[in-house]
């Protein structure tokens, strides 16, 4: 499990790789921009989700915004269809 300074570190992490494609407003996102974007800030709201269950004090919520985030990190940029049909298949179990 993360802890909150692990979250919040990821956070600022995510915020700034986000500016950073945002830097220009002149200049349009390329394709592989504006994904990389979209899951930079899937990311940061698998995170918001950690953050707000543990708040909560839903582990159940907590353990799935963690799987979320992980299968971003592993699975996200490489294929979105095998994220999403590991999700749909991890809320079959019952998460």
């Amino acid at each position: 499990m993360l802890s909150d300074e692990d979250l919040q570190e990821l956070q600022r992490e995510l915020k700034e790789q986000i500016e950073e494609l945002s830097a220009d407003p002149d200049t349009p996102l390329t394709k592989q921009q504006k994904k990389r974007k979209n899951l930079l800030q899937a990311k940061s709201r698998a995170i918001d989700r950690v953050r707000y269950a543990r708040e909560k004090g839903s582990f159940n919520q907590e353990v799935r915004a963690l799987l979320d985030y992980n299968m971003l990190v592993e699975y996200g940029e490489k294929n979105v269809f095998i994220f999403n049909l590991l999700r749909s298949r991890i809320n079959w179990l019952g998460f």
